[in-house]
């Protein structure tokens, strides 16, 4: 009966191969009802995580570190923003390894390693910054290109979190994410305006929190129940 897809650059895309006939809907990726909640409390998950109450602001990837997901450019923001300890949430044991290596001489970076699922949503939420950092190449299991086409799973698990996110201006990205509403948009080159950002959210942590909860209300949209439902709704 047609296509689904999840964004409009990859929409775009396939229309060149397809018939003009041929129907095409967009259906976002999105997050589960359940990890979507404004009751919770971030000290109280911190001790649970076995976080110091009395620790610096704590920035946080999730993810994987294939090239691409930007942690070259978070090795340099722990060494330019020594207000804050920067914790690295997922990779493999040889990724974490690789990266370990190149910061041994940063002292407010955490590699943690694979977590399950339950736990990496703990993290998130004790973050007070959530980072995604993509650049203009992106790969998946090392190989490839996505950053033209993606729905990263991460966004909309970050949006539900509920905290400030600061990720790389690329195009499929502001489909979701609004620069200075849900998010911080940020030219991934531009190393000088993620350190700015974070001395933001550091000094006014009420703009922080104000992406962060426009983020989970905006995030309300892209469960995975009402993305079958749309679908559903599309073609029947």
């Amino acid at each position: 009966k047609g296509i689904v897809v999840i964004t409009k650059s990859l929409s775009d895309y396939i229309q060149h191969f397809i018939s003009n006939s041929t129907p095409i809907f967009i259906a976002p990726d999105g997050v589960d009802q359940t990890i979507i909640s404004t009751d919770f409390d971030s000290n109280q998950i911190r001790q649970e995580l076995g976080i110091s109450a009395n620790e610096k602001k704590i920035a946080i990837y999730t993810g994987h570190l294939y090239p691409g997901r930007g942690i070259e450019l978070i090795l340099e923001l722990a060494q330019r923003v020594q207000n804050y300890n920067f914790y690295i949430i997922g990779g493999t044991l040889a990724d974490v390894a690789y990266w370990r290596k190149q910061s041994t001489t940063i002292n407010n970076i955490v590699y943690f390693g694979f977590q399950p699922p339950g736990l990496v949503y703990k993290f998130q939420r004790a973050a007070d910054v959530l980072l995604m950092p993509y650049g203009n190449v992106v790969t998946v299991a090392g190989m490839g290109n996505t950053a033209a086409f993606a729905s990263p799973l991460k966004m909309f698990e970050y949006m539900a979190a509920g905290k400030a996110i600061i990720s790389s201006k690329l195009p499929v990205l502001e489909e979701i994410l609004e620069h200075e509403r849900n998010a911080l948009m940020l030219d991934y080159s531009k190393s000088d305006d993620w350190v700015f950002a974070l001395e933001k959210l550091e000094s006014n942590p009420t703009y922080g929190k104000k992406l962060g909860t426009n983020a989970q209300i905006d995030v309300e949209k892209f469960t995975w129940q009402k993305r079958a439902k749309k679908i559903l709704d599309y073609f029947m």
